[in-house]
Protein backbone atom coordinates (compact mmCIF):
# COMPACT_ATOMS: atom_id res chain seq x y z
CA UNK A 1 0.00 0.00 0.00
CA UNK A 2 2.92 2.24 0.92
CA UNK A 3 4.70 1.51 -2.35
CA UNK A 4 1.66 2.52 -3.94
CA UNK A 5 1.54 6.02 -2.45
CA UNK A 6 4.83 6.64 -2.89
CA UNK A 7 4.15 5.33 -6.94
CA UNK A 8 1.34 8.39 -7.32
CA UNK A 9 3.21 10.85 -5.53
CA UNK A 10 6.42 10.30 -7.57
CA UNK A 11 3.81 10.46 -10.83
CA UNK A 12 1.95 13.73 -9.47
CA UNK A 13 5.31 15.21 -8.87
CA UNK A 14 6.28 14.20 -12.59
CA UNK A 15 2.95 15.72 -13.67
CA UNK A 16 3.21 18.78 -11.92
CA UNK A 17 6.89 18.92 -13.34
CA UNK A 18 5.89 18.60 -16.76
CA UNK A 19 3.19 20.94 -16.51
CA UNK A 20 5.04 23.69 -15.02
CA UNK A 21 7.96 23.19 -17.88
CA UNK A 22 5.29 22.97 -20.64
CA UNK A 23 3.41 26.63 -19.23
CA UNK A 24 7.27 28.59 -18.87
CA UNK A 25 7.83 27.65 -22.75
CA UNK A 26 4.30 28.20 -23.68
CA UNK A 27 4.77 31.75 -21.94
CA UNK A 28 8.21 32.39 -23.43
CA UNK A 29 7.84 35.10 -26.79
CA UNK A 30 8.61 32.92 -29.65
CA UNK A 31 5.72 33.26 -32.49
CA UNK A 32 7.69 34.08 -35.75
CA UNK A 33 5.15 36.44 -37.84
CA UNK A 34 7.77 37.27 -40.01
CA UNK A 35 5.82 36.18 -43.02
CA UNK A 36 2.62 38.13 -42.33
CA UNK A 37 2.09 41.92 -42.74
CA UNK A 38 0.23 43.81 -39.90
CA UNK A 39 -3.22 44.75 -40.65
CA UNK A 40 -5.39 47.09 -39.01
CA UNK A 41 -8.57 46.65 -37.36
CA UNK A 42 -11.29 48.81 -38.89
CA UNK A 43 -14.98 49.41 -37.50
CA UNK A 44 -15.80 50.09 -40.80
CA UNK A 45 -14.62 46.78 -42.29
CA UNK A 46 -16.03 44.50 -39.70
CA UNK A 47 -19.58 46.82 -40.04
CA UNK A 48 -19.76 46.00 -43.50
CA UNK A 49 -18.84 42.39 -42.72
CA UNK A 50 -21.31 41.99 -40.35
CA UNK A 51 -24.01 43.65 -42.74
CA UNK A 52 -23.51 40.34 -45.41
CA UNK A 53 -23.69 38.10 -42.71
CA UNK A 54 -26.78 39.31 -41.77
CA UNK A 55 -27.94 39.31 -44.93
CA UNK A 56 -26.79 35.34 -44.91
CA UNK A 57 -28.60 34.87 -41.65
CA UNK A 58 -31.97 35.99 -43.29
CA UNK A 59 -31.39 34.35 -46.27
CA UNK A 60 -31.04 30.88 -43.72
CA UNK A 61 -34.34 31.91 -41.47
CA UNK A 62 -36.38 31.82 -44.88
CA UNK A 63 -35.30 28.59 -46.19
CA UNK A 64 -35.98 27.52 -42.59
CA UNK A 65 -39.34 28.58 -43.15
CA UNK A 66 -39.84 27.64 -46.71
CA UNK A 67 -37.73 24.41 -46.60
CA UNK A 68 -36.00 24.94 -49.77
CA UNK A 69 -32.41 26.06 -49.89
CA UNK A 70 -31.29 29.31 -51.72
CA UNK A 71 -27.92 29.14 -52.81
CA UNK A 72 -25.53 32.01 -51.29
CA UNK A 73 -22.21 33.48 -52.22
CA UNK A 74 -20.07 35.19 -49.48
CA UNK A 75 -16.59 36.85 -50.12
CA UNK A 76 -14.98 37.99 -47.02
CA UNK A 77 -12.00 40.32 -47.55
CA UNK A 78 -9.11 39.74 -45.60
CA UNK A 79 -9.31 43.26 -43.27
CA UNK A 80 -12.81 42.12 -42.55
CA UNK A 81 -12.10 38.90 -41.35
CA UNK A 82 -9.10 40.70 -39.00
CA UNK A 83 -11.43 43.43 -37.76
CA UNK A 84 -13.88 40.43 -36.80
CA UNK A 85 -11.26 38.67 -34.93
CA UNK A 86 -10.12 41.61 -33.15
CA UNK A 87 -13.48 42.46 -31.62
CA UNK A 88 -13.06 39.32 -29.61
CA UNK A 89 -10.21 41.08 -27.66
CA UNK A 90 -11.04 41.45 -24.20
CA UNK A 91 -11.74 38.99 -20.87
CA UNK A 92 -13.42 36.09 -21.79
CA UNK A 93 -14.05 33.00 -19.20
CA UNK A 94 -11.18 33.12 -17.06
CA UNK A 95 -8.20 34.72 -19.52
CA UNK A 96 -8.13 37.74 -21.64
CA UNK A 97 -7.45 37.83 -25.45
CA UNK A 98 -5.66 40.60 -27.21
CA UNK A 99 -3.89 41.54 -30.45
CA UNK A 100 -6.38 39.17 -32.15
CA UNK A 101 -5.51 39.25 -36.27
CA UNK A 102 -6.08 36.84 -39.00
CA UNK A 103 -4.64 36.71 -42.12
CA UNK A 104 -4.80 35.21 -45.44
CA UNK A 105 -2.75 33.14 -47.70
CA UNK A 106 -3.25 30.80 -50.11
CA UNK A 107 -5.79 28.14 -49.01
CA UNK A 108 -4.39 29.32 -45.31
CA UNK A 109 -6.03 31.17 -42.72
CA UNK A 110 -3.38 32.26 -40.01
CA UNK A 111 -5.16 33.60 -36.66
CA UNK A 112 -3.20 34.67 -33.76
CA UNK A 113 -2.54 36.68 -30.79
CA UNK A 114 -1.86 37.17 -27.03
CA UNK A 115 -4.22 35.02 -24.32
CA UNK A 116 -3.68 36.06 -20.95
CA UNK A 117 -4.31 33.94 -17.80
CA UNK A 118 -3.43 35.44 -14.23
CA UNK A 119 -0.30 36.95 -14.72
CA UNK A 120 1.24 35.01 -17.84
CA UNK A 121 0.93 36.00 -21.45
CA UNK A 122 0.79 33.25 -24.03
CA UNK A 123 1.30 34.36 -27.53
CA UNK A 124 -0.43 31.72 -30.22
CA UNK A 125 -0.67 31.22 -33.94
CA UNK A 126 -2.62 29.00 -35.87
CA UNK A 127 -2.27 28.13 -39.51
CA UNK A 128 -5.00 26.23 -40.81
CA UNK A 129 -4.73 24.79 -45.35
CA UNK A 130 -8.56 24.76 -45.99
CA UNK A 131 -10.04 24.33 -49.61
CA UNK A 132 -13.02 23.29 -50.47
CA UNK A 133 -14.17 22.17 -54.20
CA UNK A 134 -17.08 20.59 -55.58
CA UNK A 135 -17.75 19.46 -51.91
CA UNK A 136 -14.69 18.01 -51.32
CA UNK A 137 -12.64 19.36 -48.47
CA UNK A 138 -9.34 19.44 -47.89
CA UNK A 139 -8.31 20.55 -43.68
CA UNK A 140 -4.89 20.17 -42.24
CA UNK A 141 -3.93 22.10 -39.81
CA UNK A 142 0.04 23.09 -40.68
CA UNK A 143 1.06 25.13 -37.08
CA UNK A 144 -0.48 25.32 -33.44
CA UNK A 145 1.84 27.04 -31.61
CA UNK A 146 1.90 28.53 -28.21
CA UNK A 147 4.89 30.57 -27.24
CA UNK A 148 7.62 28.02 -27.90
CA UNK A 149 5.58 25.22 -27.57
CA UNK A 150 4.20 23.30 -31.08
CA UNK A 151 1.46 21.22 -31.19
CA UNK A 152 3.27 17.93 -32.30
CA UNK A 153 2.09 16.52 -36.02
CA UNK A 154 0.41 12.99 -35.23
CA UNK A 155 -1.69 15.37 -33.06
CA UNK A 156 -2.52 18.34 -35.25
CA UNK A 157 -3.72 15.32 -37.36
CA UNK A 158 -5.51 13.83 -34.38
CA UNK A 159 -7.48 16.86 -33.96
CA UNK A 160 -8.46 17.84 -37.69
CA UNK A 161 -10.05 14.07 -38.07
CA UNK A 162 -11.84 14.63 -34.98
CA UNK A 163 -13.43 17.83 -36.26
CA UNK A 164 -14.08 16.33 -40.05
CA UNK A 165 -15.48 13.28 -38.14
CA UNK A 166 -17.85 15.92 -35.99
CA UNK A 167 -19.13 17.81 -39.30
CA UNK A 168 -19.64 14.97 -41.26
CA UNK A 169 -21.91 13.27 -38.44
CA UNK A 170 -23.82 16.38 -37.96
CA UNK A 171 -22.18 17.80 -34.96
CA UNK A 172 -22.38 20.71 -35.35
CA UNK A 173 -24.79 20.90 -38.24
CA UNK A 174 -23.93 23.90 -40.43
CA UNK A 175 -26.59 25.96 -41.63
CA UNK A 176 -25.37 25.74 -44.92
CA UNK A 177 -24.37 23.27 -47.33
CA UNK A 178 -20.59 24.64 -48.95
CA UNK A 179 -20.06 23.51 -52.33
CA UNK A 180 -16.52 26.23 -52.06
CA UNK A 181 -14.52 27.31 -50.08
CA UNK A 182 -11.11 29.25 -51.45
CA UNK A 183 -8.93 31.58 -49.82
CA UNK A 184 -6.46 33.81 -51.68
CA UNK A 185 -3.53 36.33 -50.77
CA UNK A 186 -6.48 38.85 -49.68
CA UNK A 187 -9.80 37.17 -49.84
CA UNK A 188 -12.17 34.21 -48.57
CA UNK A 189 -14.92 33.34 -51.32
CA UNK A 190 -17.78 30.91 -49.75
CA UNK A 191 -20.23 29.75 -52.30
CA UNK A 192 -22.74 26.87 -51.68
CA UNK A 193 -26.81 26.74 -50.22
CA UNK A 194 -28.57 27.17 -47.46
CA UNK A 195 -29.89 23.41 -46.19
CA UNK A 196 -33.76 24.48 -46.03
Amino acid sequence: MLGCLRVFLFLGIVALAAIAVVVFFASRPGIDSSDLTEIAPSDRARSELDARLHEIDDLINQSKQTGVPIPIQLTIEEQELSSKFDALSGPRFFMEFGDLRTQFKENTLVAGGTMTIGRLEFPFRIDIAIRIESGERELRLIRAQIGQVFLPGPLRRGLVGLAERSVDAGFPRPPIKVETLLISEDSMVVSGSTRG
